[in-house]
C-alpha cells in the first residue's frame, strides 16, 4: 500500500517562477526533504540549512511543505506536523492512501475506495469531495490562493473554495492552479485566457499547446508560442512584451528582466525582454541562483559553474547535475549532485550550505510529484451486484444477457446474445469474433461483459448465423491494486457462499463450478490493476486447459 501511496497518484505542482533579483514568493515553502541515509539504510529529512532533521523512517516520507508531511509505517499512512525538533501525528488511518499539500490550512486526501475529503490541519474533515453540480470529481489539486482545481469526469475543469463551492459558475477545458492571485484558463481549443481571483478575463491569447504557457505572477508576465512558432511574451495587461527570434524554441524560466530559454539543438541560455542574448544558448542545464546563475557545459562533466547576468564564469563548483524547485513553486535552495553521487546544498551566492556533500541518495520526483489526489471512490456493493448479476448469481451465465453455451440441440448465436442484438449499428462487429459491454463504469473502477465466438459476429453489418459463443468473461478494474485484490477475493467468497463449488486452487486463480454443475467460473488475476471471471462450459478439455494454464502462472 505503501508504494501505492508515494507513487501511483501524484502529480507534478504548479510553477512559480523566480527572477533575476532572487525574490521568490511562493506558497509551498519545503522545510525539508526526504533522503535515504546510505550508510544506515534509512530515510531522514534534510533541512534547507544543510542540516539533517533528527528523524528517521523505514519509508521514505513526504517532503515538508508548509509544516506538514506524511510518513508511512507498516502499511499505515499518517499525516504529521513538525513541531520543534520532533513532530506530532495529525491523522491516521490505515485504508489512507494519498496525502495532498497542506496550503491555506486545508488538505486534501483520499482513502481507498472513498471519495477525496478535505480536512483541516488538526485533522477534522471539513467536506467531502464527491461531485459538482452532478458530474463526479476525477481528481483535484492542493489549494493555492484559497482555491481549488477539480478536475470532472467529464473532462472539464473548474474551482472551488474552501467549504467545496463551485467558484465563478465557470467550467473549463483546462485550467491551472492559481499562483498569486492569477491562473490561466481554456476557453477553446487553441485560446486560453489569463483571470484574476474573481474570474475575471484580463486578457486572452493563442496556444496550440498547453505545455507552451510560462507565466510568472510574481512578475506580471505571461509566455506562450503563437500560429507561426514563435514565442510571444505579455504582461499581464495583455501587451506584448517582445517578440522573439526562431532561436527561442521554449520558455523554461520567467525573470524579472530577462527569461531564461532553450534553442532548437536543447541548449539553454539567457535573453533580455528586448531580445538581446545575455548567456549564450550552449548550456545542458541554466537555472536561476538568486542574482547569479547555475549552469553546466557539456565539456565540463564534473563541475558546475557560477555565471552573472553577462555569462561571465565567477567561480565553478563539484558537480554533474543540479536540483533546482522554486522556479516550480517550491521554496528550497538549489541542491548539487557530485559525481561520486553525493549531494549538498547552495545558497543564492552559490556557497555550500550546512555540513556539506553528504553521502546521501535523493530522488527528484519526491519532490516534484506531490499535488494530485484522485478520487478512488468504489460502491462496493452496487459493484458487487452486477458483478454477481454477470454470473448469473452462482449459474455461471449473466443473468438477463440470454446467453447459453448449448441447450436444446443448439448453440448460442450472436443473435441471441441480448446487447449484441441490441446494437443498432450492428457493422461495429464486422469481422470481429469478440464483443464487450461496459456495465458500470466511475473514475476509479470499470467493470465490463465480453463474448466470444469463433467466427465473426457479423458481415456487412448482418449478425452471423453461423457463429456461435464459446466462452465469456467478466473484467474488473480498479485504480489501486490494493482495492482490486480485496474485491476479487469478495467476488469468489460471495460465489461460494452462493452454492459455487470450489474446483482448483493457485496463486494466480481459482476454478469453480457453478451452482448446477454445467459451468466453469475461472478468476484469473493479472499483474495490473484488474481480474477476469471467466464463464466456460464444464467440460473435461476446458477443466484440464485452465488446470495446466493456472498451474504454470503458479509457477
Amino acid at each position: 500500500m505503501a508504494y501505492i501511496c508515494k507513487f501511483i497518484f501524484w502529480f507534478a505542482l504548479l510553477s512559480l517562477l523566480t527572477g533575476c533579483s532572487g525574490k521568490q514568493e511562493s506558497k509551498y515553502v519545503v522545510d525539508f526533504i526526504p533522503v535515504e541515509d546510505r550508510e544506515q539504510n534509512t530515510y531522514k529529512l534534510w533541512g534547507s540549512d544543510g542540516y539533517t532533521f533528527k528523524a528517521s523512517f523505514d519509508d521514505v516520507p513526504s517532503p515538508v511543505i508548509n509544516g506538514f508531511f506524511s510518513k508511512w509505517e507498516n502499511d499505515v499512512c499518517t499525516l504529521c506536523k513538525i513541531q520543534g525538533d520532533g513532530y506530532l501525528p495529525v491523522y491516521s488511518d490505515s485504508s489512507l492512501l494519498v496525502v495532498g499539500v497542506s496550503c491555506d490550512g486545508l488538505i486534501p486526501i483520499c482513502r481507498d475506495a472513498m471519495p477525496i475529503e478535505v480536512i483541516n490541519d488538526t485533522g477534522n474533515k471539513i467536506f467531502t469531495l464527491d461531485e459538482i453540480n452532478g458530474v463526479e470529481v476525477e481528481c483535484c489539486y492542493s489549494y493555492s490562493c484559497g482555491r481549488m482545481r477539480v478536475k470532472l469526469k467529464d473532462n472539464t475543469y473548474c474551482y472551488i473554495d474552501k467549504d467545496g463551492r463551485l467558484l465563478f459558475d465557470s467550467f473549463y477545458q483546462w485550467c491551472s492552479d492559481f499562483k498569486g492571485g492569477y491562473a490561466v484558463v481554456s476557453i477553446d481549443d487553441d485560446t486560453y485566457a489569463l483571470i484574476d481571483q474573481l474570474g475575471e478575463e484580463l486578457f486572452s491569447f493563442y496556444s496550440k499547446y498547453i505545455d507552451d504557457i510560462v507565466f510568472s505572477p510574481e512578475h506580471e508576465k505571461l509566455s506562450t508560442m503563437d500560429r507561426d512558432k514563435r514565442i510571444i511574451i505579455y504582461d499581464f495587461d495583455g501587451h506584448q512584451v517582445g517578440v522573439y527570434p526562431s532561436k527561442v524554441e521554449e520558455v523554461a524560466d520567467l525573470l524579472a528582466d530577462c527569461f531564461i530559454f532553450e534553442n532548437e539543438d536543447y541548449g539553454f541560455g539567457l535573453m533580455s525582454y528586448s531580445g538581446k542574448e545575455l548567456i549564450r544558448a550552449k548550456y545542458e542545464e541554466l537555472v536561476a541562483c538568486g542574482d547569479y546563475f547555475l549552469a553546466r557545459h557539456e565539456d565540463d562533466e564534473e563541475e558546475i559553474r557560477l555565471l552573472d547576468i553577462s555569462g561571465t564564469v565567477l567561480k565553478t563548483i563539484d558537480g554533474e547535475k543540479i536540483y533546482s524547485f522554486k522556479h516550480e513553486g517550491f521554496d528550497f535552495p538549489n541542491i548539487i549532485k557530485r559525481v561520486d553521487g553525493e549531494f549538498y546544498i547552495v545558497d543564492d551566492l552559490g556557497k555550500v550550505v550546512g555540513q556539506g556533500a553528504m553521502n546521501i541518495d535523493f530522488e527528484e520526483d519526491n519532490v516534484l510529484l506531490l499535488n494530485y489526489v484522485p478520487n478512488l471512490y468504489f460502491p462496493k456493493e452496487k459493484i458487487m451486484d452486477e458483478v454477481m448479476s454477470l454470473c448469473g448469481y452462482g449459474k455461471g451465465l449473466p443473468k438477463g444477457e440470454n446467453a447459453f453455451f448449448y441447450k436444446n440441440n443448439a448453440y448460442c448465436h450472436p443473435r441471441e446474445v441480448k446487447f449484441i442484438k441490441d446494437t443498432e449499428d450492428k457493422s461495429v462487429y464486422n469481422g470481429k469474433k469478440n464483443a464487450t459491454k461496459i456495465v458500470a463504469k466511475g473514475v476509479s473502477y470499470e467493470v465490463s461483459l465480453s463474448t466470444q465466438f469463433d467466427e465473426p459476429i457479423a458481415k456487412n453489418g448482418v449478425l452471423t448465423a453461423t457463429a456461435w459463443l464459446t466462452d465469456m468473461f467478466v473484467t474488473v478494474k480498479n485504480i489501486t491494486a490494493f482495492t482490486n485484490s480485496a474485491f476479487y477475493d469478495e467476488c469468489r467468497e460471495k460465489l461460494l457462499s452462493l452454492g459455487c463449488t470450489p474446483w482448483a486452487s493457485y496463486d494466480k486463480g481459482h476454478i469453480l463450478l457453478s451452482t448446477d454443475k454445467k459451468h466453469l467460473i475461472v478468476f484469473e488475476r493479472t499483474p495490473n490493476r484488474w481480474f477476469y471471471i471467466i464463464f466456460l462450459q464444464n467440460t473435461q478439455n476446458n477443466r484440464d486447459y485452465w488446470m495446466n494454464l493456472l498451474s504454470k502462472n503458479n509457477s
